[in-house]
């Protein structure tokens, strides 16, 4: 038997929170305001990482792509507050040279990399490495996906992109009595990775004594490889009155 005793531990508070900007040519009003936190609010680690993502994707958009914004947390016990200092630095400057897909034996690469965010050529951005993973997570179609670096030159990296497949297909049946339909019974298939493009099928059948039930669902969620949807429904019912 093991047993896990879990100590939420004292809240704490914001306290004041410091910019220290290593980067001369950034105005840093522009990137984080004065009011992105609010002292005496209760501290959220959450918020925090997503002022960052959303901070450090403001510095990409502005030219800095290369730059990253690191936390610095200090906590006073005495006053249950915490206080935290963003450093902002500018890194090594990497371009994306390859990105390489391995373990995907089902699934087709161009539904691998509609989902990052990155490109060949383009310039290395940690925060677009992170929300690339969780983009592919998000699929549900991989047991495990892992996204590295693997430096190529000076300048240049490749992206290792390590999937594994696991089943997106559900199979189910069902049986059962009603005392006004009489013995009823029910089939379904749903695959959320029809032949390894993304796309959505749901087929359902029902068949009681008198009614057979019969729907057909289709959804391609990045049709013509555009961002939006295309799909159709389509549901036959045969009921046949008693004599």
């Amino acid at each position: 038997h093991i047993s896990f005793v879990i100590n939420e531990g004292a809240k704490y508070n914001y306290g004041n929170f410091e910019i220290i900007n290593n980067i001369k040519s950034l105005k840093v009003q522009d990137i984080i305001k004065e009011d992105a936190i609010k002292a005496g609010e209760l501290f959220d680690i959450e918020e925090v990482e997503k002022l960052i993502e959303k901070s450090t994707n403001s510095l990409a958009d502005k030219g800095y792509a290369f730059a990253s914004i690191i936390p610095e947390y200090q906590l006073d016990d005495l006053e249950r507050k915490v206080y935290i200092k963003f450093v902002i630095e500018e890194s090594a400057r990497y371009y994306v040279r390859r990105i390489n897909i391995t373990g995907n034996y089902r699934t087709s690469d161009k539904v691998i990399r509609r989902e990052i965010l990155l490109a060949e050529n383009d310039p290395f951005n940690l925060a677009k490495l992170r929300n690339s993973e969780r983009n592919l997570r998000a699929l549900d179609f991989f047991k495990n996906v892992t996204l590295d670096t693997a430096p190529r030159s000076q300048d240049q990296l490749d992206l290792e992109v390590q999937v594994e497949e696991k089943s997106t297909g559900y199979f189910s049946l069902a049986g059962g009595y009603s005392t006004t339909e009489g013995a009823l019974l029910r089939f379904g298939i749903t695959e959320n990775n029809l032949l390894g493009l993304g796309h959505q099928l749901n087929l359902s059948l029902s068949k009681a004594a008198k009614n057979i039930n019969t729907s057909v669902s289709y959804t391609n969620p990045y049709f013509l490889d555009y961002d939006f949807s295309f799909g159709f429904d389509y549901v036959y019912t045969d009921h046949q009155k008693r004599r």
